[in-house]
């Protein structure tokens, strides 16, 4: 022991007087083979522990955010631009008022016949371009859904004009989808009391009228210029159920004004008068 000792003790002396780079490099093998390290005196120093905390550290995680959202920003601005250079959206507003005032004026000179396939197609047009939400905001904000009632006031139109009837309640449907600053407009301007009135003022026509030249199923969808009124009125019909969807999804103020003006009602007798139009056409086609 005594021995062992004086080794060590003479190593430790060694190591500690660093006599040349010789004994320095060996002393720090040795330590490391003693599952230290050294520091170049023959001591092991013991290992790290924790980091201390970061005061700092809420700081540098907010300045992080702000960059992310800057750069999300940035991201938004940037595809906005391109949006704008591919769609051109004041176009579509250009457009959207041209096609309400000439729809508006056709309906104050007394809706000329001869005009029917213009009008038809201004309203296919505003109904596709509907389908924007900015688009259907902007048409809101031009009076377009008063334009639209005033086409659906006429309850004594013909089945030729039952067609655009037909287009405009397809338009304001369109208008309404997930767009909650429409549907408010759409229930301002008394759209569902006009939607439901044709459904109701139409039954007569429905129930009375024969399919002798075409068969209309639930699945088809006729051509709203048809001359034929039973393919008119389930076109109209179509299109009323359509808006009425759309409009009533998760609004409940337009919910509360369905129910107090007999809406489900209404709908449900339209539903059992389709449905028996269907089976006496399926009966007759039969025999």
């Amino acid at each position: 022991s005594s021995s062992s000792s004086s080794s060590s003790t003479t190593t430790s002396t060694e190591c500690t007087a660093g006599a040349d780079d010789k004994t320095d490099r060996e002393c720090k093998l040795r330590g490391e083979e003693e599952g230290g390290s050294t520091s170049g005196v023959g001591e092991a120093t013991p290992l790290l522990g924790a980091p201390p905390p970061d005061p700092d550290a809420a700081k540098r995680q907010e300045r992080r955010e702000k960059v992310k959202r800057a750069m999300e920003f940035k991201k938004a601005k940037f595809w906005a631009k391109k949006y704008q250079e591919v769609f051109h959206p004041e176009d579509d507003a250009k457009l959207i008022k041209a096609i309400l005032v000439d729809v508006k004026e056709w309906l104050q000179q007394g809706w000329n016949a001869t005009e029917l396939p213009r009008i038809s197609q201004h309203l296919a047009d505003l109904e596709d371009l509907s389908h924007q939400i900015d688009n259907a905001v902007d048409m809101t904000s031009m009076g377009g859904l008063d334009v639209i009632f005033e086409l659906l006031s006429r309850d004594d139109a013909e089945p030729r004009y039952m067609g655009v009837q037909s287009l405009g309640l397809w338009v304001a449907g369109t208008a309404v989808q997930n767009n909650d600053k429409v549907k408010q407009a759409a229930l301002q301007a008394n759209l569902i009391h006009a939607a439901l009135a044709h459904l109701r003022s139409n039954s007569s026509i429905s129930t009375t009228t024969t399919t002798t030249t075409t068969t209309t199923t639930a699945s088809s969808d006729p051509d709203p210029s048809s001359s034929s009124s039973l393919r008119s009125v389930a076109y109209l019909r179509k299109k009323a159920l359509y808006f009425l969807s759309a409009v009533l999804d998760s609004n409940l103020d337009a919910q509360k004004v369905f129910w107090d003006i007999g809406g489900p009602a209404t709908v449900v007798r339209a539903w059992a008068e389709s449905l028996q139009g269907v089976s006496s056409s399926s009966s007759s086609s039969s025999s």
